[in-house]
C-alpha cells in the first residue's frame, strides 16, 4: 500500500535528524557487544546514572504515593515538585511563581516544541546563534518560520551582530518573535556568554520588543567556577523564558551557584 498520500504536509516533509541517526549507530554498536559513551549525542555514561538511589526511592515509596504517581496530574507537573523548583531557582538569581510560570517538561525538547506551537506561525521571523542546537531547529522548523542568524564567539553570542540582523528584519518591515540563545556551554560551540553580554541582549530585547528563548541544559555543570547569572535573572520585563534539561543528582552536586549579576 503507498501509504505516502496519507501524510499531511508537515507530516511528509519529517526527515530523520542528525542526533537520530548518531543515536541509532549507537544502539547498533552496543548490539554489537561494544561500549561506548556517545558524546556526540551528548548522552550520558551509562555507569553514572543514580539507579541505586531510583531504586531506594521506590523502595520507600507508601500506597499513598502510589496512589499519586499512578494517577492522572495537571499539564503543568507535580505541583510539590514545581514548589521545590521555584525555591532552588530563587537560589540562582530566578524569582518564578509555581503556580503560573513554571511548567514541567519531558526535558526542554518538548519545551522548544511548545513554544513553536504557541507562539510561531508560518513565516514569523526568529533569530538563533550561527551554530545552534539541530534538535532545537528541528522543534522550530515544523512551524515553518524564518530563522536568521547570529554570529558566535568564544564569548557566546555577540551583541553587535544580533542588532544588525534585527535592525534587517525591522527594515523589512517585520518583527522578531524570539531569539533562542544557549548563553551557558553553548551547544555545539561550548562558549560561555559573559556577563556584558547578558546584560546587553537583555537591553536589546527591550529596545527592539522581541522575546528570549534561553536554553540551560549544560549551565550548572561547572567546574571552573559558577556561572553567570542567567538571562532570566536578569530579566525585568518577562521577556525570557527559561528552559532547563535536568542534570543528574550527581551533576547537581558538583554544581555550583552563578556568580551575582
Amino acid at each position: 500500500m503507498d501509504t505516502e498520500k496519507f501524510y499531511s504536509k508537515l507530516g511528509a516533509g519529517y526527515q530523520p535528524g542528525v542526533l537520530t541517526t548518531v543515536v541509532l549507530a549507537a544502539e547498533e554498536l552496543k548490539r554489537q557487544g561494544k561500549k561506548i559513551i556517545g558524546l556526540t549525542g551528548g548522552m550520558y555514561d551509562e555507569e553514572s546514572f543514580p539507579w541505586r538511589e531510583v531504586k531506594e526511592i521506590f523502595a520507600e515509596a507508601t500506597e499513598a504515593d502510589w496512589r499519586v504517581m499512578l494517577q492522572y496530574g495537571g499539564t503543568r507537573g507535580y505541583q510539590p515538585l514545581r514548589e521545590e523548583l521555584s525555591k532552588w531557582m530563587k537560589g540562582h538569581g530566578i524569582n518564578v511563581d509555581p503556580y503560573k510560570e513554571l511548567m514541567v517538561t519531558t526535558g526542554s525538547q518538548e519545551a522548544l516544541d511548545l513554544m513553536a506551537r504557541i507562539f510561531l506561525d508560518p513565516g514569523d521571523v526568529i533569530i538563533v546563534g550561527s551554530p545552534t542546537y539541530l534538535s532545537a531547529l528541528t522543534a522550530f522548523q515544523t512551524s515553518d518560520p524564518d530563522i536568521r542568524e547570529a554570529k558566535l564567539d568564544k564569548d557566546g553570542m555577540i551583541p553587535e551582530e544580533l542588532e544588525k540582523v534585527v535592525k534587517q528584519v525591522v527594515s523589512e518591515g517585520k518583527m522578531v518573535k524570539f531569539v533562542y540563545i544557549i548563553p551557558s556551554f553553548q551547544n555545539p560551540m561550548s562558549s560561555m556568554m559573559t556577563m556584558e553580554r547578558r546584560k546587553k541582549i537583555i537591553e536589546l530585547a527591550n529596545k527592539y520588543d522581541f522575546l528570549i528563548l534561553e536554553d540551560n541544559p549544560y549551565g550548572y555543570i561547572s567546574f571552573e567556577g559558577p556561572m553567570p547569572t542567567p538571562l532570566k535573572g536578569l530579566d525585568t520585563e518577562g521577556r525570557v523564558c527559561l528552559l532547563y534539561t535536568s542534570p543528574s543528582p550527581r551533576d547537581l552536586s558538583t554544581s555550583r551557584m552563578p556568580s551575582s549579576a
